[in-house]
């Protein structure tokens, strides 16, 4: 019998029979990828949070898995990551349903969010029941304080944004009368009790603590009543758009002073605009900062999603590498990436250097910074 002979494309033709019948021999025995979850705000009015933060994590699992993945410690082959995203809807009870997708449907080694503190709070014993590790940007204090180890942070949390604000207010500013706001929600109540914590410790007494529901969208009589008190500066907790409502009416009303909001980010400047000047926040990561590390990310999200980053997609995208990291050194037992991540130090990624504490604290990366011309600059780094 004469030799059969076949074209380039018979013969892709006829491997790819034999594949669909056999398996390629890099899949055959092919290791399953690993699942990672990821839970935030998808739908509704802060979308956007739910965006930046999503597409971090994107962003470093197509990284990874162009790399090759990941490669657990005591396995021989490295692994795709698999990422299954979830909608908190911005509320509790989804939140804590969304969770439970992840966790007993999807069957998700880790998972990461949620960003809103009203959120982690009441859901996170959903991980801790199931021993499964969670890390979120959520900066509540008392989210690390309740002796949950499977819990861990990819933000600094607030007790130590509190002290960076308070120090730079005394320090750098020297002020002495300053006025405390707040939006009623676990983020803004816990910051600002951090915030009036440091205070006393310089002795200052605030002139005056408001507070407005989350949702208002008047907030002329809080801000009357901060111009009442002669306030020299406002420090403000809570949500962007509430925020920048405030200090417009503010500064529409001839306030002179300095204002500080706690979540200075893209997000806020979007709404805020030109009311946005000037304003001072403290963030672990702005798209203008030099650092090659950070400016390496920038340049990945830029070209992936084309807009920058903000400090939400930062946390996420060094969120999957502190994971990453825990899995090739501690492999695949849950336990043990648990045990490694708390005892992680040093771990430098694009917005800081992380060294894990027994709560799951990250630790004291921080800047304030200030609002000029629409972006966010650094003002002074603590931590670095």
């Amino acid at each position: 019998m004469g030799r059969i002979k076949f074209s380039k494309l018979g013969m892709l033709c006829l491997m790819g029979v034999l594949l669909g019948m056999f398996g390629t021999t890099s899949a055959v025995g092919a290791a399953d990828p690993i699942k990672i979850g990821f839970v935030g705000i998808m739908t509704g009015p802060n979308a956007l949070n739910g965006e930046y933060c999503s597409e971090g994590a994107k962003l470093a699992v197509e990284e990874i898995n162009a790399m090759g993945g990941i490669k657990p410690a005591g396995e021989a082959k490295a692994r795709p990551i698999e990422l299954i995203a979830e909608d908190d809807g911005g509320t509790p009870q989804v939140g804590v349903n969304a969770i439970n997708k992840l966790v007993h449907q999807h069957k998700v080694f880790a998972f990461l969010g949620p960003d809103y503190s009203s959120i982690t709070f009441p859901s996170m014993f959903v991980a801790q029941q199931a021993a499964v590790v969670q890390i979120t940007s959520s900066l509540a204090p008392k989210i690390t304080a309740q002796g949950n180890a499977w819990i861990f942070r990819s933000r600094p949390s607030d007790v130590v944004g509190a002290a960076v604000i308070v120090d730079y207010f005394m320090n750098e500013l020297k002020l002495t009368k300053v006025a405390l706001s707040y939006t009623n929600i676990e983020y803004g109540i816990s910051g600002i009790e951090e915030a009036e914590k440091n205070l006393a410790k310089f002795n200052i007494k605030p002139v005056l603590r408001v507070s407005h529901a989350a949702g208002d969208r008047d907030l002329t009589p809080p801000a009357a009543k901060i111009i009442e008190s002669k306030a020299e500066g406002v420090i403000d907790w809570g949500l962007q758009t509430e925020a920048s409502i405030l200090f417009r009416q503010l500064i529409q009303m001839g306030y002179k002073g300095k204002l500080f909001y706690s979540s200075l980010d893209d997000i806020f400047i979007g709404v805020a605009k030109e009311f946005s000047e000037g304003v001072l926040g403290i963030s672990n990561y702005v798209y203008t900062d030099e650092r090659p590390a950070a400016q390496k990310f920038r340049k990945a999200y830029v070209a992936r999603f084309k807009k920058e980053p903000d400090l939400h997609s930062g946390a996420y995208y060094d969120a999957v590498y502190i994971l990453k990291e825990a899995l090739e050194k501690a492999g695949l037992e849950r336990v043990k990436v648990k045990d490694f991540l708390h005892n992680l130090k040093g771990f430098r990624k694009a917005t800081g250097v992380f060294n894990y504490d027994i709560n799951g604290d990250c630790g004291h990366f921080q800047c304030v910074t200030v609002a000029k011309g629409l972006k966010t600059l650094i003002s002074k780094r603590y931590g670095y």
